[in-house]
């Protein structure tokens, strides 16, 4: 029954799905696209224009989505 036992890799959420998740459609995709768009938006300027318009998030999450380092 144990002889397959193996510790799960960590894979924590995705902050950046689940922001998107909370938002209207239109928003979502708003969010979604500035996410990948690294020419204009760097991580923290980005977290910074969510973040005067009410939409708290940290630039980490937003670096760790662009990085592919999270589970989507």
């Amino acid at each position: 029954m144990l002889e397959n036992l193996k510790p799960q890799a960590y894979s924590p959420p995705c902050k950046v799905r689940e922001l998107a998740e909370t938002l209207e459609e239109n928003d979502a995709k708003i969010l979604m696209q500035a996410v990948e768009d690294v020419e204009t938006w760097g991580a923290i300027a980005l977290r910074n224009a969510l973040q005067k318009r009410g939409v708290l998030i940290s630039d980490k999450p937003i670096q760790r989505h662009r990085d592919r380092r999270c589970d989507c």
